[in-house]
């Protein structure tokens, strides 16, 4: 009898790891968030500010405070509270969508470089289930009213542009990129000079991703990082652009791979690991230009115990989540039920033995 509660407690552990396991990997889901904002902004305009979510799973929630310098910008309407720079936003989801969106509006108040970043920023499922705690930045620049300008224009003196290194929109003309072009799928958000933050999303037959860019600056240097291979669920590829003089600037790209089709063989799943082993090798590239009419290009192999591809490699971690939840999702449903009904069956046996006993019991006693 000891033996067969000993095995109805194991049981009982089993069925309780298998669901607390089952619980932890349903929550891990993948969320993403970008801010977009406009190049520049004179004193005194308004400008809108957008916060975008983006999710495997529905989002039925997010929040987040969004920090900024209230000395070049104020913050005069959206859903948001808050003041001294430090604003908190609350949105929630009117519909099921794996996206949701937030546009807040500002007023340049000073000139200045502007900045807006994310801070404890957590995304929920419409169950209240926490899903991520993206994180997103963005920068922009307020001039001076054009009007200003003028005026200073008709002042004798030093020459004005010589002051800044900043076009009339606000942005730098050394350590920024004028484009990324990618091989396959789309930048999001659209590119822009001062957005440092993008996602690409390619299907699963595309195995190798490929990534180019111009800078603005033929004085600047270009250094790529991140495989060109795909593993299953995709790779993280960054674009370092940097001058001489301090001007730095790394752009992140994201790249998410649709998963398998479900008809596939496990002959194409073997192919499909074998290649995502072999990303982690880092292939680097380095253009240099000390002649603005001659632009050297060399091909780097580092090695796998660099600190770059380090943060390249733990950066692309979180997106296998989901293809691990998809894949163990219903072994652990199987394995869930084995073991409630193996625990229903010693349960009843464990019963009827008892009643036998009891019965057996009674019956010597009446005999006596």
């Amino acid at each position: 009898m000891t033996y067969i509660k000993r095995l109805a407690a194991l049981i009982i552990a089993f069925v309780l790891a298998a669901m607390l396991q089952l619980t932890a990997i349903t929550a891990s889901a993948e969320a993403l968030a970008f801010i977009s904002v406009p190049g520049s902004a004179e004193r005194g305009e308004s400008f809108e500010v957008k916060l975008s979510f983006d999710a495997d799973t529905p989002i039925g929630l997010i929040e987040t405070d969004l920090i900024f310098d209230d000395s070049v910008a104020a913050f005069t309407g959206g859903s948001a509270s808050g003041s001294g720079g430090v604003i908190h936003v609350k949105e929630v989801s009117a519909q099921e969508s794996l996206t949701l969106s937030v546009v807040l509006t500002f007023t340049a108040v000073a000139p200045g470089d502007l900045s807006f970043t994310l801070s404890n920023c957590r995304v929920s499922s419409p169950e209240g289930t926490p899903l991520a705690e993206p994180s997103a930045s963005a920068a922009m620049v307020v001039l001076e009213d054009s009007s200003d300008d003028a005026e200073n224009s008709d002042q004798p003196g030093e020459d004005q542009s010589s002051l800044s290194d900043k076009d009339e929109n606000g942005i730098p003309y050394h350590g920024v990129l004028t484009s990324i072009t990618v091989s396959a799928g789309e930048l999001i958000p659209e590119f822009s000079p001062l957005i440092y933050d993008y996602v690409v999303k390619v299907d699963h037959d595309v195995e190798v991703f490929e990534v180019d860019a111009e800078r603005r600056s033929e004085d600047d240097h270009i250094w790529y990082e991140g495989s060109k291979k795909l593993s299953e669920t995709g790779t993280v590829r960054t674009i370092r652009v940097y001058d001489d003089n301090g001007h730095d600037n790394t752009y992140k790209i994201v790249v998410q791979r649709a998963p398998a089709p479900e008809e596939s063989s496990e002959s194409e799943e073997t192919v499909s690991s074998e290649a995502e082993t072999s990303s982690a090798a880092e292939t680097a590239v380095v253009t240099t230009a000390a002649d603005p009419a001659d632009t050297s290009e060399e091909e780097i192999t580092s090695e796998p115990a660099s600190s770059r591809s380090s943060k390249a490699s733990s950066s692309a971690a979180p997106s296998g989540m989901s293809e691990l939840r998809r894949k163990l999702m219903p072994w652990l449903l199987v394995v869930l039920g084995v073991l409630v009904l193996a625990l229903v069956i010693v349960i009843t046996w464990i019963r009827n033995k008892s009643d036998r006993k009891r019965r057996r019991i009674k019956s010597s006693s009446g005999r006596k």
